[in-house]
């Protein structure tokens, strides 16, 4: 899956002077490139391509420069486009014709300061 560009919005507060919780929406475009269907491995049987319009939210906590946050992001991925390989345009019976890929994201992270890297003083 590819997450072209996406957008995101975040709220947040200090609650203490080392702790800051927040809340962010997400926007972006989806897209799932060349996704492949086996019959049995090493023989590829058909392959298939979409995008869609990913929504999502999250919500957090910094602790002072360490945070931890959760996320879930809705992706329903509405018409699949089918590369069948063999000169044919009618898709087997049973084979999906949309996939909802929706997925429970949770993120651990520390954020620093570069000014030593870039020597550059922060004002």
């Amino acid at each position: 899956m590819r997450l072209q560009p996406e957008v995101s919005f975040y709220v947040t507060r200090t609650a203490r002077p080392w702790l800051f919780p927040y809340v962010g929406v997400h926007s972006g475009i989806a897209t799932l490139n060349d996704i492949q269907a086996y019959s049995q491995p090493g023989d590829t049987v058909a392959s298939f391509s979409a995008s869609t319009l990913q929504l999502g939210a999250t919500v957090g906590v910094a602790i002072r420069s360490v945070y931890v946050d959760v996320g879930y992001r809705y992706r329903d991925f509405h018409s699949l486009r089918w590369d069948l390989g063999d000169n044919t345009d009618v898709l087997p019976a049973g084979w999906p014709k949309s996939a909802i890929m929706n997925a429970l994201q949770f993120t651990v992270g520390a954020a620093f300061g570069v000014e030593g890297i870039t020597g550059r003083v922060r004002e």
